[in-house]
Order: structure tokens, then sequence, then C-alpha cells
């Protein structure tokens, strides 16, 4: 562990980024005492073994952890928030962070946080039952040990410290799960297109009812479609991550 360079970002801006992260790390652990004691109450034996996965009812897992996942997920895509007003109020090693920040980027952010809600507030909800029991442990688990290590580093990194084992381990789980994270999440959307299909009553958004804004959608359409929205933006955020892993900021 060492010190970094001087780093100039006003006292009000650090701390509520360092609250943020800490009540997002406390989140993300609740998910994962959940997910134990969901396991240990429906799994037979001692030892949860992955043959007896499939005792799991994946509808009941989603509703038990439900609503924390969910806040936290929220809380995860507003980093987006504080990445957009960070650029101009951290200087690491005097070196402009995401000083370049264009419009390019500016879309990464949309389109993640529009993932966010279409995942994880309408698709899964819609499938019920027919949720895919290995697609929701994919995104539960992965999701989970990530952002707690990126929660981490970005508590450290506001300390303007450097925990080199925390760094490794965010860099090298971001490697290996965003691209099972992005595969589950497409798999997931794509059963929910299925679901919607023959559900009228849920295709259109807003309600068929009037409303103010006097507009709306149909959300199949945008089901179908959003798979290939979702896979190039991964393939070039994970490429735009590996450009800039070495890159000290969160």
């Amino acid at each position: 562990m060492f010190k970094l360079g001087k780093v100039c970002c006003t006292r009000w801006y650090q701390h509520m980024v360092s609250l943020h992260y800490v009540i997002a790390l406390c989140v993300w652990l609740s998910v994962v005492s959940l997910q134990v004691t969901f396991l240990l109450r429906n799994v037979k034996g001692y030892i949860i073994a992955l043959r007896s996965l499939h005792e799991i009812d994946a509808q009941s897992l989603w509703l038990h952890v439900c609503p924390l996942f969910q806040c936290a997920v929220v809380l995860q895509a507003l980093t987006s928030v504080y990445t957009l007003l960070g650029k101009r109020l951290f200087y690491l090693n005097d070196i402009r962070v995401e000083d370049n920040y264009k419009g390019g980027k500016r879309f990464f952010i949309f389109e993640q946080v529009v993932r966010v809600y279409s995942v994880y507030f309408v698709a899964i909800p819609a499938l019920k039952e027919g949720v895919l029991l290995r697609s929701l442990l994919i995104v539960l688990n992965s999701w989970t040990l990530l952002n707690i290590f990126r929660c981490l580093k970005a508590i450290y990194t506001l300390q303007f410290v450097e925990n080199i084992f925390v760094e490794w381990c965010c860099h090298k789980l971001f490697l290996l799960l965003y691209p099972l994270i992005t595969f589950a999440e497409v798999n997931l959307v794509r059963s929910a297109s299925k679901i919607l299909k023959d559900m009228p009553a849920m295709r259109s958004y807003p309600s068929p009812m009037p409303n103010m804004y006097n507009f709306n959608c149909d959300l199949y359409v945008i089901y179908v479609c959003l798979p290939f929205v979702m896979v190039p933006c991964s393939v070039f955020y994970y490429i735009y991550k590996l450009q800039n892993r070495k890159l000290k900021y969160f």
C-alpha cells in the first residue's frame, strides 16, 4: 500500500461519494447473506453441492433477494453520475482523469442504466416461474462479487490509497465475470421477449390508459431489439476497460 500523488477535489464531493460506496458495499454484502440464508433453508444437507442446486426454485430465490439486489444495482448505476461529475473534480498525479469524456462514453453509461432497468426491473419479474436458474445465479453472484471489490477499490481510491491486491482482484474479476454477466442478461432479455409476445397486457408501456405524455411503446419490439444493442456495447465497454485498466480512478 502506498500513497498516491496529490489529488485535488472538493471535500463535500469526496464525502458524498465515499458514503455512497460504503452504503453500496453494505447492500452488496447483505445480498450475499440473503443468498446464503436462502440456500441453507432450501437445500438439503449441511454442504451445498452443485448437484443439489436443482432443488432451488428460481422464482423464490429472486423474490427473496429482489428488494436488496434491485437497490444495489441502482446504487451501481448511480456511480455513472459520479463519473460524469468527477471528471472535473479529480486530478490524479497531475493528470486530468477522463478529461476526454466523449459522447460515446456517455452512450455506454446510458446503455448500462437502460440494461439495469430492462433486466432487473422488467425481464426477471415478467418471467416469474420461467426464469432460468442458471442465468439468475450467474447475474446475482457475478454482480455481487464484482461490485464488492469495485466498492472496496473505490473506497481506497477516495482515501488516496492504493491497495494492489484489491486492484488486481477487481481487474481479473471483471475480465472473467463481465462476459458471463452479458451472456446471462441477454439470455434473460430474450426469454422475457418470448413471454411478452404472448402477454398483450404487458406489452404496452406506459399503460394503454391515457397518460400525461400521450405516448406508449411496444415492449416486445424493444426487447427483441435490445440484445442487438447490449452485445456490441458490452464488447466496446470490455475493450475500453482493458485499455484503461491502469487508470487509478473509479
